[in-house]
């Protein structure tokens, strides 16, 4: 059975403990764009392309500075975010290295009952025993914790 619920990964920790939350944020939900959110999403892109491009961690320093249009916000990139972008580069980089199988921007769909759960992962590094997931968060100073995490949780 088809569900017209679209559900993400990055909500459910909200629907997960409210499922009424899921319905409606289906319902009527404006597709509003956060500054912090708009930046996670253009450091991302910037690391993501690195990555592709076997940059070193110097890429983030031609950034410092530059304005992007995210969005729809205008973002002007920080020392603190590219310094974030550094931390999250080196981190795959390594993982990579280990003999990991890099995997960019793979979409993700699993079935939870009868409700198919969608989204899309910033990094997938997987190895013949296992896999790592690494979701970016660029938020309001507000850390994000990978124990018992709703939306890690889901790519198990």
């Amino acid at each position: 059975m088809k569900v017209p619920l679209n559900f993400r990964p990055s909500g459910a920790a909200r629907w997960y403990e409210c499922p009424a939350a899921a319905v409606v944020n289906a319902i009527k939900r404006p597709d509003e764009t956060s500054i912090y959110a708009a930046t996670g999403k253009g450091v991302m892109a910037h690391v993501q392309t690195a990555a592709e491009d076997f940059a070193d961690e110097s890429y983030f320093d031609a950034i410092v500075g530059k304005t992007e249009n995210i969005e729809g916000i205008d973002v002007t990139y920080t020392e603190d975010d590219t310094e974030a972008a550094k931390v999250i580069f080196n981190h795959v980089m390594a993982l990579e290295a280990a003999g990991g199988k890099l995997e960019i921007e793979l979409p993700l769909k699993v079935r939870i009952g009868k409700i198919d759960v969608q989204g899309t992962s910033d990094f997938v590094i997987t190895y013949p025993d296992k896999y790592h997931v690494v979701d970016y968060k660029h938020g309001a100073g507000v850390p994000v914790n990978a124990n018992n995490n709703k939306q890690l949780l889901i790519y198990l």
